[in-house]
C-alpha cells in the first residue's frame, strides 16, 4: 500500500541499522532505520494527556496530517469494569520545521468510529468500514482537507457489500482494494474493489481470499513481473475455541486474478501494520503473535463454562492478572523479497509496538501513529523511521 504522511517533531532519536537489502531502480542497496519518538497526540481540553487511540483515521490531505476517531478506555481498564469509548474528534496538524503544530482540534466525523481502514489517496483519505458502540458499518468516507476553510470536507464512497471492521485496504492508481474484515458473522473472506474514477458501479467482488481474516494487512506490490495485492497474516476469531492465529501470506496477481500462498510468516502475527517499500519488498511493523491472547481467550472459555462461584472467581483473578502484566507486542520489523520468496527480520524498534494502527510512508520516513501498545491501553506517540540507504 503506497501512501502519503508528513513527518513529526524530533524528540528523540536513535539509530539501529537494519540488514535489509531491497532493490530500488535495479540496484540493490541496504537499508537503515532512524527511529524517532516524533510527537503525540495533543493533551485533552482540560489539560490531562491523551489516553491514546486505537483503531484510529490516519491519512494526510492537502500537507496536512489527519488523525481521530479510534478507542480507548479512558477510565477503568476492561477487567476493572471499564467500557470501550469510541471517537469522532479529528486533530490537523502542519509540519513547522521539525516540529508537528495542531491546526485545529474539534474537528467532527458523522459518527464515532474505530478500526477502519484506512488509505491515502490521490483523491483524498479513504476511510473504509469500521465500528463503534452500534457495531460495525458498511459506509466508506472520503476526507479531505480545505485550507481555506481550515476544515475537513467529508465525501461519501459506495457502502461495502456488507459492513465490516478491521479489514485491510491498499490503493493501486485510482483502484481501492479491500480484504477481509470481521461483522457479527465472523471473519469475511471476500475481496472487493472499487475504482475511484467511476465509482457508479459500486464495490466488485473478485475471487475470494483462501480463508476468512481480520486484522490482516494489505499490501500492493511487483512480484517482479507482474503487479500483485499481498495479503499477510491476521486472525479469525471462533466461537468455542481461540482465535486461528495466521502465518499465511497470499499473492493475488492483478493480471491473472489468482491467489497462489507464498513463504509463510516466520510466526503468526494480527494486528501489525505494514507498508510496500521499493519494486519488491513488503515491509511488517510490530503485531501480536497471540500468547497472551490466546491464553485471555482459553481462561474466558473457562470462566464462562464454570458453574461453581468461587472457581469462577479464581479463573477471573487468573485471567485480570494475565492482562495486567501485559508483556506489550512485538518490536520486530520484517521484511519479505517478493522475488525472492524470503522473509527476513532487518530491525527492532526502540520503543513499544503499536498495534491496530495504520503505517504510512512519507518520503523516506516510515510514520507510524498510536495504536494499542498492551492489553487496554493505548498510545498518544507518533514514531518515524527515516530509512537510510548505502
Amino acid at each position: 500500500m503506497k501512501s502519503l504522511l508528513f513527518s513529526t517533531a524530533i524528540l528523540f532519536s536513535t539509530m539501529v541499522p537494519s540488514c535489509l537489502e531491497s532493490s530500488i531502480h535495479n540496484k540493490k542497496v541496504m537499508l537503515q532505520f532512524e527511529w524517532k519518538m516524533a510527537g503525540h497526540l495533543p493533551k485533552n481540553l482540560d489539560g490531562s494527556p491523551s489516553a491514546g487511540l486505537a483503531g484510529a483515521v490516519v491519512g494526510i490531505s492537502n500537507d496536512i496530517f489527519l488523525v481521530g476517531g479510534g478507542s480507548n478506555f479512558s477510565g477503568k481498564l476492561p477487567w476493572e469494569g471499564g467500557k470501550k469509548q469510541f471517537y469522532k474528534e479529528v486533530f490537523a496538524f502542519k509540519r513547522e520545521g521539525d516540529r508537528l503544530v495542531l491546526v485545529k482540534r474539534g474537528l467532527i466525523l458523522p459518527y464515532t468510529l474505530a478500526y477502519s481502514a484506512n488509505c491515502t489517496t490521490g483523491k483524498g483519505i479513504v476511510v473504509a468500514g469500521g465500528e463503534n458502540e452500534n457495531g460495525t458499518t458498511d459506509k466508506v468516507l472520503l476526507l479531505n482537507w480545505n485550507e481555506a476553510s481550515q476544515n475537513i470536507e467529508i465525501g461519501t464512497l459506495p457502502d461495502l457489500p456488507q459492513s465490516l471492521s478491521a479489514g485491510a485496504v491498499a490503493v493501486d492508481g485510482n483502484t481501492i482494494y479491500f480484504a477481509g474484515g470481521q461483522n457479527a458473522n465472523g471473519a469475511s473472506n471476500q475481496l472487493y474493489k472499487l475504482n475511484l474514477e467511476d465509482t457508479s458501479k459500486g464495490w466488485q467482488v473478485l475471487p475470494s481470499l483462501k480463508k476468512p481474516v481480520a486484522y490482516s494487512v494489505l499490501y500492493v506490490q511487483s512480484n517482479g513481473k507482474d503487479k500483485c495485492l499481498y495479503l499477510v497474516g491476521g486472525r479469525k476469531m471462533n466461537i468455542d475455541s481461540t482465535s486461528d492465529l495466521y502465518n499465511d501470506v497470499y499473492q493475488f496477481n492483478l493480471k491473472t486474478n489468482q491467489w497462489s500462498q507464498k513463504a509463510s510468516l516466520p510466526y503468526a502475527l494480527s494486528a501489525h501494520t505494514g507498508l510496500a517499500f521499493g519494486e519488491n519488498t513488503l515491509l511488517v511493523f510490530s503485531g501480536d503473535q497471540g500468547k497472551t491472547f490466546h491464553k485471555t481467550e482459553d481462561l474466558l472459555m473457562q470462566i464462562s463454562k464454570e458453574k461453581n462461584a468461587t472457581a469462577k472467581q479464581l479463573l477471573i483473578a487468573e485471567k485480570n492478572k494475565l492482562q495486567e502484566n501485559h508483556p506489550g507486542f512485538s518490536h520486530e520489523v520484517l521484511a519479505y523479497n517478493t522475488v525472492s520468496d524470503t522473509w527476513k527480520a532487518i530491525d527492532s524498534i526502540p520503543f513499544v509496538g503499536q498495534v491496530t494502527t495504520t503505517a504510512l510512508l512519507w518520503g523516506n520516513e516510515v510514520v507510524i501513529p498510536c495504536g494499542e501498545i498492551r492489553a487496554g491501553v493505548r498510545s498518544a506517540d507518533i514514531i518515524i523511521g527515516a530509512i537510510k540507504s548505502q
